[in-house]
């Protein structure tokens, strides 16, 4: 299990969930095996343990459930442009 830190809320998750359907994100390369190419040193931890990424936790959620489902759902009070944006930081491109 992984526990990331965006801006200030907590989600957990299985590093599974964040490697294998996007291999070539920033979230995969993150958690990604030292061996493998597409590797990068994780972020900076917080007081918790959480892995720190300073961005959005509104945008961020609907990505997760991307992750997990393989469904781009967004709720009606978050913005799409907001979540498109975050998801182009995280190199992650939806099926859509």
């Amino acid at each position: 299990w992984i526990t990331l830190n965006i801006g200030g809320k907590h989600f957990t998750t299985s590093k599974s969930n964040i490697t294998e359907k996007e291999p070539s994100s920033m979230l995969a390369r993150m958690f990604a095996d030292e061996n493998d190419h597409y590797w990068m040193k994780p972020s900076l931890r917080d007081a918790s343990g959480a892995y720190l990424i300073d961005r959005s936790p509104l945008y961020f959620e609907p990505i997760l459930n991307y992750l997990r489902n393989g469904q781009i759902i967004i709720d009606k009070n978050v913005n799409p442009r907001g979540v498109l944006e975050e998801a182009e930081f995280y190199g992650i491109f939806f099926d859509t």
